[in-house]
Order: C-alpha cells, then structure tokens, then sequence
C-alpha cells in the first residue's frame, strides 16, 4: 500500500475519486462560476468600462459653426460643467451621475469627427462622447446622459434664435432726422430681405414654412417700402424741406432770411451788372453774400466757377422759389401728414420683422436636433458568459486537484494509521510470548 501511493496514482484510480466526491466539485464550481461572474460584473466592468455615442448637430448654418447670435460653437464645451450640469437638471433619472468628480478624474472626454480636404482639416459636425461606465447603471442610462448632453446646444440655439429681434426700435427711429429715418427704413428692409436670402440659400425657394414658401415671403416683403414709395418720399422732403414741427418755426425764419438775401444779390446784379462785363455784377453779388455772412449763420451754395449774370440770376430766383414754396410747406399739418406716411412705413416694416421672426422661429424649431450616426457603444468590458465559462473551467480543474490531492492525503493518512494500528496488533502477542517463556525460567532458577 505504501509503495503505491510513493509511485501515485493510475488515472482509473483519478477518476474515482473525482467521482466519489462529484456533487462537492460540482458544487464548488458553480459557487466560483457565481462569484466570478458577479465579480466581474459588478465590481471589474463598471471601472474599466466605457460608453459611447455619436452624433450629429444640425442647425440653420451649422456650416459656419456660430450659434444663431453669432458667437463660436465651440465643441469642447460639451464637456463643460455647465453644460454637463445643464443636462443633469434635464431629467430626474441623472439626479444622481457625479459630474464633478467625472470632470476631475477626466472620466468624460468628446471626439471631433474631422475631414482633410486641399490640406485643410476641417470639422465634419460628427462627435463622439466617451463616459466611464462606472457612473451609470447600464449601457442605456449612459447613452441617454449623451442624448442629454448633445440637446443642450440645440436647446441653446433654439433660445437664441428666438431671442433674435428684427425689429427697429420706434425710440431711435422717432428721434431721428427725416432724411435718417428713411435711411434707417432702407437699411432695416436691406437686412430683412438679406435673411430671406440666407434661409433661401439654406433651404431652397421653395421651402415651405407655415404653408408658403420662402420665395413667397420675400414677394410680400419686396414690396413694403418699394423703390418707388422710398424714392417718392425722399423727393417730398427734398422739396418741402420738412423738419419737425419743433424745428419748422427756426427753419422759416432761415429760409426768410436766404430769401432776403438772394433778393439782395438780385437786385445788386440787376443794378450793377453787365450783360458785356458779368464779372463786376458777379464780384458785387458774393461781395453782398460775404457781407451778409459775417452777421447770420445762413449758408449759401454758389458754382465755384464764374457762372454768367443770367445764369446766376436764374440760380438765385428759382432758389427763392423753392425756398417759398418750403416755407408754404413748413406747416403743422403738413409736417404731420408727412410724419404719418413714415410711421406707416415703420409699422409696415415691423410687421414685416414680425413674420421674418416667426418664419426664422419655425426654421430654427424644425432644423435645429440631434441626431445619432451610430448605436451606443460599449468597450473594455469583459463578457459575464466568457468570465463565467472560464470560471467554470477553471474552477472545475482547481477543485478536482483541490479534492483528489487531499482525498489522497487523506487515504494515505488513514492506511498509515491501519498500518501502526497492524504492527502494533502483531507486537503485543509476540511480547506475551516472551513473557511467558521468561516466568518459567525464573521459576526454575528460584528451584
């Protein structure tokens, strides 16, 4: 029996043994497979998992890479605590992701998606957003935290897009001179119709919002404040020469005091003038306007070269006619009337900022989303089946060399017990025998 367990064991002997204590390995096993699976699970995967998503933003002009008040998107900022603790707040389910220990320990990160075109690398307007799996419960939630994070500045260019004000401030047009006022009403109309032009080139003519087309809505804008009506009304002011009704009295009084003096200059060419030497008549008239320039603030415009006394006469009466005519104009109710045909065309042009607005609101709310160019993606993760089967395996292996080994020990343990326990059996009768033969003999010794 010694001798067979110094030389081992035969692979007969092995597998009874495994046999013997079958249902122990057996049940050793599944508990290892358990704790290997729930180890990996619960406490391997979260720390070297991680999640991500790709996605798009799309936006009127995303091209230009501006948000709608002009300032950069910048695409780090997806990452921003701001903007991280702006999609925490969205919904109730991320209460508990720790953003500011995932900043610190740079557990979150975003990836440009990029294109090389002549040389130049440019943004493609894809991004890939990578999260630590150990901040979520499941693939799921994580990707939800991204979907978050993407519509913060979707949810930023739409309020921006709706904070952008088209109008004229009625302030600053009210305070202005007539002639900047038309100015102001061109410059206004020239911006509308650049939008118009904008969201054509983005979206086609034929676009339609609310039921009308882009092009239609430009038609409709096209003929608030015309050419014709602006030309008309710059030619009413040039000849009326109207100022407000604060200013009309002062006004007059100028062009009273131009009027005397050009029929000054009249009668000094009239008297002294030549039709055979205009030069003394026309010397003698700017000799009277300069005169009469040293005592009053009026300012005349005269040809800076020589005209002849009969064109100069001309110049000089059809002025005093206009400036008739002016002050015939320059009363309270025609300064109103000519007041009120601006306001009409404000408020036509407000109105107009009005529907450019609602038409750059509906845009900005149907363009402006998300959208994701890919599944979720999970990586680093070890699989619970392949863990479990590898625990299996290796755990069925470690535990029938585990048993077999200490089975063995066990039997060689208990045949060297029977052994002592045989030798021990066999001494004693040996000893009784010697006993026995020894009392004789001292017995005979005693005789």
């Amino acid at each position: 029996m010694e001798r067979k367990f110094e030389d081992g064991i035969t692979i007969e002997e092995l597998l009874k043994r495994i046999g013997k204590h079958i249902w122990l390995i057996l049940g050793g096993t599944v508990l290892v497979t358990v704790l290997a699976v729930l180890l990996v699970e619960f406490l391997l995967n979260p720390l070297i998992t991680s999640y991500s998503l790709t996605f798009s933003l799309s936006y009127p002009d995303s091209d230009s890479m501006k948000y709608p008040d002009g300032t950069p998107f910048r695409y780090y900022d997806l990452v921003s605590y701001d903007t991280l603790s702006e999609a925490q707040h969205s919904s109730p389910q991320f209460e508990d992701v720790d953003i500011e220990r995932m900043i610190e320990e740079d557990a979150i990160a975003v990836l440009p998606r990029t294109q090389t075109v002549d040389g130049v690398t440019e943004e493609t307007g894809q991004y890939t957003i990578v999260v630590n799996g150990s901040y979520f419960n499941n693939m799921r939630d994580a990707a939800n935290f991204i979907r978050a994070i993407a519509n913060v500045p979707v949810n930023r260019i739409k309020t921006l897009s709706g904070a952008i004000d088209y109008s004229l401030d009625h302030e600053i047009f009210a305070s202005a001179s007539y002639a900047d006022r038309l100015e102001l009403l061109a410059t206004q109309k020239e911006d509308l119709l650049a939008q118009y032009d904008a969201w054509i080139g983005l979206f086609r003519e034929n676009y339609e919002v609310d039921g009308v087309t882009l092009r239609n809505y430009r038609a409709a804008l096209d003929i608030v404040f015309s050419d014709s009506t602006s030309l008309s009304l710059w030619n009413e002011l040039n000849a009326c020469g109207y100022v407000p009704i604060a200013e009309a009295e002062a006004k007059i009084s100028d062009l009273q005091q131009e009027y005397r003096l050009n029929e000054n200059k009249i009668s000094a060419l009239l008297e002294t003038g030549s039709t055979t030497d205009p030069g003394n008549a026309t010397a003698a008239a700017y000799a009277l306007e300069a005169s009469q320039e040293e005592t009053n603030d009026v300012q005349l415009v005269f040809p800076e070269t020589d005209p002849d006394i009969s064109q100069l006469l001309a110049q000089l009466i059809s002025r005093n006619e206009q400036i008739l005519f002016q002050v015939e104009m320059l009363s309270d109710e025609n300064i109103l009337a000519f007041e009120s045909k601006l306001e009409q065309e404000f408020t036509r042009l407000q109105k107009a900022s009005e529907q450019v607005k609602t038409v750059s609101d509906r845009l900005y709310a149907q363009s402006s989303a998300v959208f994701t160019t890919s599944q979720a993606m999970e990586s680093g993760n070890i699989s619970p089946i392949f863990a479990g089967v590898g625990a299996f395996i290796v755990g069925f292996v470690l535990l029938c060399l585990i048993v077999t080994t200490a089975s063995a020990a066990l039997e060689r343990r208990r045949a060297a017990a029977a052994a002592e326990e045989t030798g021990e059996s066999a001494a004693r009768p040996k000893e009784q025998g010697e006993a026995e033969e020894e009392e004789p003999a001292e017995k005979t010794e005693q005789q």
